[in-house]
This record gives structure tokens, sequence and C-alpha cells, in this order.
């Protein structure tokens, strides 16, 4: 049977519940991975990346050429709607409303332009916000991470450091109410006061981004 998690992006804690239809837990262990700046092999070169974001954000992050940002909101493209969960899926009002309030908080939110002629956007959002009920205590992201995204496919947690904080990082695959298979991959680091400061890059399965370790790497905190 389909996972009918709704069309999301998983970002921070506390408006991640909103946007989630199931939050069954796991069983899966957790994978202990190096700790390092962002991937277990050294990192990539990000001195090519163009960079946005700020400190009325909180965050940095380096996107190359090929990807260019956009708002999902306003967008008239239907491989962009689609990919942010607005068209095609469950509750778009609920999903654009969510949209609404990241861009509250200076999220990027940027698309790989080679995938646009697909009718679905490989994609990346990059916030800053609140952790809402759940707070940013990195174990409670870790059980949080396991409970809405264990049972997908593939799951793997590792921890990672950021601009020199802990944080953790997830990726699966999972089935959305759109009918598209995903490969996501995010980041998670506990911000200033309650914040949680996430990246995650969304692609369609077996259509990769080739830049994604080398955008991830260049997340930064400010």
């Amino acid at each position: 049977m389909r996972n009918r998690a709704l069309p999301t992006m998983t970002l921070t804690a506390g408006l991640l519940l909103v946007l989630t239809a199931c939050l069954g837990g796991s069983d899966e262990p957790e994978i202990k991975g190096p700790v390092g700046d962002l991937a277990p092999t050294p990192s990539p070169s990000t001195a090519t990346l163009k960079q946005h974001g700020g400190p009325a954000g909180g965050f940095t992050i380096g996107l190359p050429e090929g990807w260019q940002i956009v708002d999902p909101t306003t967008s008239s493209l239907d491989a962009v709607r689609t990919a942010f969960g607005i068209k095609g899926g469950e509750l778009p009002e609920l999903v654009e409303a969510t949209l609404d309030e990241l861009k509250k908080h200076n999220a990027v939110f940027a698309v790989e332009t080679a995938s646009l002629s697909t009718g679905y956007a490989n994609h990346l959002t990059a916030v800053c916000a609140p952790g809402g009920a759940i707070g940013n205590d990195l174990d409670t992201l870790k059980r949080k991470s396991r409970a809405l995204n264990g049972k997908h496919q593939g799951y793997r947690l590792t921890d990672v450091t950021v601009s020199g904080k802990p944080g953790l990082r997830a990726s699966y695959t999972s089935t959305k109410s759109t009918g598209v298979t995903e490969d996501e991959v995010e980041i998670q680091v506990p911000g200033t006061g309650d914040k949680v400061c996430e990246t995650q890059i969304t692609t369609k399965q077996g259509a990769p981004a080739k830049d994604t370790e080398q955008i991830l790497a260049s997340f930064k905190i400010v």
C-alpha cells in the first residue's frame, strides 16, 4: 500500500507536524556515521557556488549554475507546483499556507532547471524557523526523524557538523500522495533560541541532482 504522507518538504519540527499525515514510529536502529562537514568523505568545493540567504534568515546556502531560486506559491510552472506539493497532492491549501509561513522566516526555495522539462522539478528548501512544541534539541530531532521517516525505504540517519554545531543528516526514499517516488536528503541543526535550521534536497527517484553533495556542504549557520 502506497505511503499517504502529505507531499511536503520535511522541514521545521513544528510545521512538519501540520503537514505530515503519518507519525508512525520506526524500530530501525540509528546508524552512526562519522562527524564531519556534512559528509563522511572530504567536502566538495563550494567556492564556485552563488550564496543565498544571510543573517536575516540565520543561514546561507550555495547554489551552482543550473539551479534557480523560485517562489513555489506564485510559480506558474506545473513542474514546480507539483514538486512542492501544491498541485496534485492532498491538502494543497495547507501546503501552500505552510510555504507562505516559511517565507516569513526567509526560506530559500530553488529548483534544478534541467529537471523542469520532465514535469517534476528536483528542488531544495532551506530555512531556520521555530521548532514549535517539539523544540530543537538534537536528540529530539533525531527521534522525530525516525518517527516520521524511519519506515521509508533506505532510511539512514547519521551525525554531521554544520558551522561547528552538531546536527543530523537523514536520507530515504518515499512515495508521496502526488504519486511521485522521491529520494530525499536533509540536514537539520539546532539553531539559535528555539530555531531548527534545515535544508532538504528532494529529487525524483532515478533522476538524482549531480550537485547534491556540493550544495549540502555549502549549508552554513550564520
